[in-house]
């Protein structure tokens, strides 16, 4: 079942026979490095997160749905077996109590990133709360609200420490985005405010 945790009533929807739905990415694991792993967890398919970030810098992932509610069992398995597949950063999205990031930090020795997932009542903030407000000793890395793509950004920094050719894509990205703010910067000098947002 895949479960949506947004949704008030708690409505299960019939999507697979199997509790958690697993997805690889299309990069080819026999060729990454092993410290070139990340976990992309949820426990919903409406969450915002960004793999093509992390396809974009080489870095070989799983995606997973699950509940740390709703299936516990299921899930204290897959985390405290997590360490030995290899996974060093586990990236969790979830809402409203949004209490999977700390449960995975909790169980998992290395880094977790937690993403507080936008909801209908208070738009994402019970959730950054609960995933920011973590007790002393169990810490979760928290991004902004639905903020998947600097989750993905992250957790290629952690990685990039002990991966010299990662650190070289992360720096070349960050060149990028500055040529992008810079020809917007010349183009405005160029043209005037008027005619730049006039055709953007």
């Amino acid at each position: 079942m895949r479960i949506d945790a947004r949704n008030e009533d708690f409505e299960l929807a019939e999507i697979d026979e199997e509790p958690v739905i697993f997805t690889n990415a299309r990069i080819d694991r026999s060729t990454v490095p092993p410290d070139l792993y990340c976990y992309d967890v949820r426990e919903s398919e409406g969450f915002s997160g960004d793999p093509a970030t992390l396809e974009k810098f080489g870095i070989d992932y799983e995606m997973t749905i699950i509940s740390a509610h709703r299936m516990p069992d299921v899930f204290f398995d897959w985390a405290k077996a997590a360490e030995g597949k290899g996974i060093k950063v586990i990236i969790a999205g979830a809402g409203m109590a949004a209490h999977l990031p700390g449960m995975c930090a909790a169980l998992f020795p290395m880094p977790v990133i937690g993403i507080p997932m936008s909801g209908k009542n208070l738009e994402g903030m019970d959730a950054l709360y609960s995933i920011v407000q973590m007790p002393p000793g169990i810490p979760v890395a928290t991004v902004a609200i639905d903020g998947g793509m600097n989750a993905a950004i992250l957790a290629a920094k952690m990685l990039a420490m002990s991966d010299p050719e990662l650190l070289e894509k992360l720096k070349a990205y960050s060149a990028e985005m500055k040529d992008t703010v810079q020809a917007k910067a010349d183009r405005l000098a160029e043209v005037g405010y008027e005619e730049y947002l006039n055709n953007k």
